[in-house]
């Protein structure tokens, strides 16, 4: 009877054995191929729901790695689009690449992404950019004093290497050959590295002094996301699968009320309108929502679409609580704050830009509401001309117009919305002065 027991517990021992080893073997098995290169180590991958576009499943993965940790996405053509965070420096296993050594997109910019292609295959891969401190928030990064990390290929190893606590970094592997990537220089404002940091957490730029807090290598998250942004609006394949994951982690940061905070606190506009720390920023919200819209509708991408829509439900109520009134129509403050605060100033640009917005979401609406914006241009424009043929930058809460303009942004605003609307002679005066004022300062780099 004893010796039967024993057997039992034996053979039960073996099953649980057993058991146990086909379910590592299993989990193995579902360890997705195309995170394998970045794989090394002890890691945890673990599935998220997928994004349904035109092409299929986008499939999103947050993975705890030795090093650190990172989030993935894998696109349907078996691009891979890595975010992480890393404590330590690396190997990447690149071995199904070609010999060549790679180089950086900007080879006089060791801070510009990083492009091995060969086999078939290409890696694009930001270096890494060391953090002083370990974590972050929307309200600050703090970079190291050297914060740029190396990447070199071996054959078939890549080598990450940074000095600090912690650093950030990306990779876009796709098989197939980036020959041509002018598609990410055309869509970068300034190289990633330079003044801007995409993270797992978010997109970071460089704090303006006037903020706080602010510093020499101060960060902050950066609403309207510049460069995931291009990338949505380019035609290029890989820049669009590349603006899918970024724009993606930025959805994250939209809050209830419906927009997504400027976490720091302005000085000047704290102190002129009392409009704290995480206050809504018109224009910063209007171009990435405008980004998640223009992708989505490319690539069917419902999750993005739907983002675009509540924000445009959100900028419908902020208009018709902080605007004022023209004699056809309405100008739409530039900020405001969920805690309140006084009036704020419109600035043409922002209410150029708001109103191209909507005529394209679409709704009836938003178009009504988008046709009062117009209007308030239009009721006001020969206001806008200085003296000099310049435009005023804003209208101020007291009635008087003033504020030194963009050298060129304004205008292409202008351009956009004209040409959308196939012509409108208003915008075509107004255009045509701030035209007459570039030539005469030379200004050459506004769309013709």
């Amino acid at each position: 009877m004893i010796l039967w027991r024993n057997r039992r517990v034996f053979l039960f021992a073996v099953v649980v054995f057993l058991c146990c080893t086909m379910i590592g073997c299993s989990r193995h098995d579902q360890e997705p191929a195309a995170l394998r290169p970045f794989l090394s180590g002890k890691a945890t991958v673990a599935v998220q729901s997928p994004i349904h576009s035109a092409n299929g499943e986008i499939l999103r993965y947050d993975i705890s790695l030795s090093r650190g940790s990172a989030r993935a996405w894998v696109f349907p053509d078996g691009s891979v689009f890595w975010c992480e965070e890393s404590t330590e420096s690396f190997e990447l296993d690149l071995s199904g690449f070609s010999n060549s050594s790679g180089k950086h997109l900007n080879e006089s910019d060791l801070r510009s992404p990083f492009l091995a292609a060969g086999s078939g295959k290409s890696a694009l891969i930001q270096p890494p950019l060391a953090r002083a401190l370990g974590g972050l928030d929307g309200t600050n990064y703090l970079a190291a004093d050297q914060e740029n990390g190396t990447i070199s290929k071996h054959g078939g190893k890549v080598t990450v290497e940074f000095d600090g606590a912690c650093a950030d970094w990306w990779a876009y592997l796709t098989p197939s050959e980036l020959s041509d990537v002018s598609w990410l220089s055309q869509c970068t404002v300034e190289k990633f590295g330079d003044a801007n940091r995409m993270t797992k957490n978010g997109y970071y730029y460089k704090t303006p002094s006037n903020y706080i807090p602010s510093g020499e290598n101060s960060f902050y998250l950066l609403p309207a996301a510049h460069i995931s942004g291009k990338l949505a609006h380019s035609n290029a394949h890989h820049a669009n699968q590349m603006a899918v994951a970024m724009l993606d982690i930025q959805s994250e940061h939209y809050n209830q009320a419906g927009f997504i905070p400027t976490y720091p606190a302005s000085d000047w506009l704290s102190r002129d309108y009392g409009v704290g720390a995480g206050f809504y920023d018109t224009r910063f919200n209007t171009d990435i929502a405008y980004a998640y819209w223009a992708l989505g509708k490319k690539l069917r991408i419902a999750e993005f679409t739907d983002v675009a829509t509540r924000y445009a439900r959100f900028f419908a109520d902020h208009a018709k609580k902080h605007s004022f009134a023209t004699q056809n129509g309405i100008l739409a403050e530039d900020y405001s704050h969920p805690n309140g605060n006084k009036p704020t100033h419109t600035s043409l640009n922002h209410q150029l830009a708001e109103v191209l917005f909507l005529l394209e979401v679409g709704s009836d609406s938003d178009h009504e509401l988008a046709y009062k914006l117009l209007a308030g241009i239009e009721d006001t424009a020969m206001s806008w001309i200085r003296e000099d043929n310049n435009l005023h930058y804003a209208y101020y809460p007291d009635g008087t117009f003033g504020g030194t303009d963009y050298p060129y942004l304004t205008y292409n605003d202008l351009f956009a919305l004209d040409r959308y609307l196939g012509g409108n002679e208003v915008l075509r005066s107004l255009m045509d002065a701030k035209r007459a004022w570039m030539d005469e300062c030379g200004i050459t780099e506004y769309v013709k």
